[in-house]
């Protein structure tokens, strides 16, 4: 439908789930990224790639609230979030470059 107006196929990142390289470049070559943020978005180590990876490459951040979990908050406590990951969660991380500096400096 909004290809018919000049817009481009906005990636879905349930389109790229078995691949972080993929959903890396998918994050990298968009011209924004728009972050639904729920209570547990923050606590998805797949969803934090794609934010460390938006926030790097300076992209265009529309955050949309789900909840009553306020983002700022949330995203200034980046440094608890990634303390109380589970190993898997930050092996995940690593697997995309992404270290704990990375997560808090987001």
């Amino acid at each position: 439908l909004l290809e018919g107006y000049g817009c481009t196929r906005p990636f879905l990142d349930t389109d790229e789930l078995d691949d972080l390289d993929k959903l890396q470049f998918a994050v990298k070559s968009s011209r924004r990224f728009l972050l639904i943020f729920t209570s547990q978005v923050l606590e998805r180590p797949w969803c934090m790639v794609e934010i460390v990876s938006a926030w790097q490459n300076r992209l265009p951040m529309v955050v949309v609230q789900i909840n009553e979990i306020s983002p700022e908050a949330s995203l200034e406590n980046c440094q608890q979030v990634y303390d109380m990951m589970s190993i898997e969660g930050v092996q995940i991380l690593a697997q995309a470059g992404i270290s704990r500096e990375d997560v808090i400096t987001t």
